[in-house]
């Protein structure tokens, strides 16, 4: 098993191994083809590779997603039946169909064709996340996705409690 963090320092997010060993950064990115405020930039130290996320613009209701890692661009899209009680994406990366789904502890799974190889973790007290591999499979291809898509997960929250408030308003 393998241990990640994900701890915001600033207005920057750093990924760090289980020894304490700054791996990449996260920030927010400005494109005119996301939604604003909802697109995010991984950069890894080691050879400054840049992946990126981001929700794209005219959704009404579920997001559709665009993962870029290099020349390489994904679709991912929330899942439009689960997504109504919890937060799930899937699609294909690298030829794998993928699944980033909320957990019952209020976390996300990724799943790689069915197989739960890594779980992310929310701190309570701070901003951020811990991230365990359960299995060693691409964390290279991997770890940027589930640290990336913890912010899609963060903005995804924000929305079922503005839902939630209009929709108690309404019934008062």
């Amino acid at each position: 098993m393998d241990i990640y963090s994900l701890i915001r320092k600033g207005h920057e997010f750093l990924v760090h191994d289980s020894e304490g060993i700054e791996l990449a950064d996260v920030r927010v990115l400005k494109a005119d083809a996301f939604e604003k405020g909802h697109a995010f930039i991984y950069t890894r130290h080691l050879d400054q590779q840049s992946i990126l996320v981001g929700i794209k613009k005219g959704r009404l209701l579920f997001a559709q997603y665009d993962y870029q890692i290099g020349d390489q661009s994904y679709s991912l899209q929330d899942h439009k039946g689960k997504s109504l009680i919890y937060y799930a994406v899937s699609g294909i990366v690298d030829g794998k169909t993928i699944y980033i789904e909320e957990d019952w502890d209020g976390g996300l799974e990724l799943k790689v064709e069915k197989e739960k190889i890594a779980k992310l973790k929310p701190y309570s007290v701070r901003k951020g996340a811990e991230i365990t591999f359960i299995s060693g499979k691409e964390q290279d291809l991997y770890l940027p996705l589930l640290s990336l898509f913890y912010f899609m997960f963060q903005i995804y929250k924000k929305e079922v409690a503005f839902v939630e408030d209009l929709i108690e308003e309404a019934l008062q």
